[in-house]
């Protein structure tokens, strides 16, 4: 806030300047305080308090909006100004920044006494207590405000208070934790000091202004307590566990089918979906603590989950975590989802014959398949109508070559019978699985007419 600026020349009463003189400035508050005066409207630069006019009388200064009595000295002259308004609102400039209250030095845990605030502490840094009047200084109840100052974010950080005098020369700027206690006729304020600076005065009107932390900011996710039973069972209302202590080998998590939401929600439809996703890796899992979400465990969604009475199980692949979880603690796991898999559906073909000649039988050729997949069909094209019979043998890279023992066909081989095509997409017997690096070899069994063919194997790759 920019400080207002107050300029005069000092004059007698019948208007005659006076040089030199001492120019002092209290607020009109009680016991009268001394002004902090700065030479800017920043307040980077404090001034003296007396300051001296110049020899033309001229005095100048910066200060927070308030009303002022100015006491000019010089000599035997003095003159007194009272209830100088300064600023833009003057008198209301600092009221409107907060509730005022007036400082009580003491520090015992009693009502301060009407309009009045004290601290359980006398060094600012150490206070951790602020206790509260439900009536404030101009004689309003602030109960209803005072009991909303817990409404907000976690425990851990309900808000910010600050308390500042209203001469700018003592500040407590601090986290409000936990929940606000009734005291009777005044109000318990649990607080971690974040900024002090100065002091503050027995008497000195004071402002309590309160920035809340955002509401529920953490919640994205669904809310469930940790259980800390490693047993894949039911973890019972509003719970989950996971089924290792160790937060980096957890491999399976156990969710209950009503969260801890006010009235115990079912949420199990959301929580089935999480496995919804075509990809291997079906989302990441991110479960973080409400209160102190720096701690918190990242898994992928790494397989199927199982639908049990009253709760599910989900499968889970460790990524990273901070931290840890204990029994009880209220927790928010939150889903971020994988796309589904493109079509991964591809083919693997071979051409043999093609000599102008009808295709011998025997091996004709071999493939090495670079990556797993599952044969989804197979399908001949001939040059010219006629029948061939094929079969297909797989074996590892390390076994090369396959031998007719390694058929995957079973009593179903690729056939073309006195026509140019054929199409099989039942594989009736087949072993449709290759693993990544499998080798497959092609024998014709029998052929007449047909001199050249294309057997096309469509797969989809895992």
């Amino acid at each position: 806030m920019a400080l207002a600026r107050y300029q005069f020349t000092v004059t007698d009463e019948a208007g005659n300047v006076i040089p030199s003189a001492s120019v002092e400035v209290r607020r009109e508050d009680s016991g009268s305080p001394i002004a902090l005066l700065y030479s800017d409207r920043a307040g980077a630069t404090p001034i003296g308090n007396p300051i001296t006019a110049d020899a033309d009388g001229f005095a100048a200064f910066h200060v927070i909006g308030g009303a002022y009595r100015i006491t000019a000295t010089a000599g035997g002259f003095s003159r007194v100004w009272r209830y100088v308004g300064i600023g833009l609102a003057a008198e209301s400039d600092f009221l409107t920044t907060g509730a005022t209250w007036r400082f009580d030095p003491a520090t015992v845990d009693a009502d301060p006494g009407a309009g009045l605030v004290r601290f359980n502490h006398g060094t600012l840094g150490s206070v951790t207590a602020v206790f509260l009047d439900n009536m404030a200084g101009p004689g309003a109840d602030l109960t209803a405000w005072l009991d909303s100052l817990d409404n907000y974010g976690t425990s851990a950080d309900r808000g910010i208070l600050t308390i500042q005098t209203a001469d700018q020369t003592g500040l407590l700027v601090a986290r409000v934790t936990g929940s606000v206690v009734d005291g009777t006729g005044y109000r318990k304020v649990s607080v971690t000091p974040i900024s002090t600076a100065g002091a503050f005065a027995d008497g000195t009107v004071v402002s309590v202004s309160f920035s809340p932390a955002a509401r529920d900011g953490i919640t994205a996710g669904l809310p469930f307590n940790f259980d800390s039973s490693t047993s894949m069972a039911d973890p019972g209302t509003g719970d989950f566990r996971l089924n290792n202590a160790t937060l980096g080998s957890v491999t399976a998590a156990a969710v209950d089918d009503l969260s801890a939401a006010s009235g115990n929600p079912d949420v199990s439809a959301a929580v089935l979906s999480w496995d919804d996703s075509t990809n291997p890796n079906r989302g990441y899992l991110l479960i973080k603590s409400a209160a102190a979400p720096q701690n918190f465990a990242l898994y992928k969604i790494s397989g199927a989950s199982t639908d049990n009475s009253g709760w599910t199980q989900l499968a889970l692949t460790y990524v990273t975590h901070a931290g840890s979880f204990t029994n009880g603690d209220a927790c928010v796991p939150e889903l971020t989802p994988s796309g589904d898999r493109g079509n991964l559906e591809v083919a693997i073909a071979l051409v043999f014959g093609g000599k102008g000649t009808v295709i011998p039988t025997g091996i004709q050729g071999d493939l090495r398949v670079p990556f797993a997949c599952t044969i989804n069909s197979v399908t001949m094209l001939a040059d010219q109508s006629g029948s061939i019979v094929v079969d297909i043998w797989k074996d590892t890279y390390a076994n090369y070559p396959p031998v007719v023992g390694d058929s995957i066909t079973a009593s179903a081989k690729p056939t073309i019978s006195a026509a140019t095509k054929s199409e099989d997409t039942t594989l009736t017997g087949w072993t449709t699985a290759i693993a990544a690096g499998d080798t497959l070899r092609f024998n014709v069994d029998s052929a007449s007419t047909i001199t050249r063919v294309t057997l096309v194997l469509k797969v989809t790759k895992a």
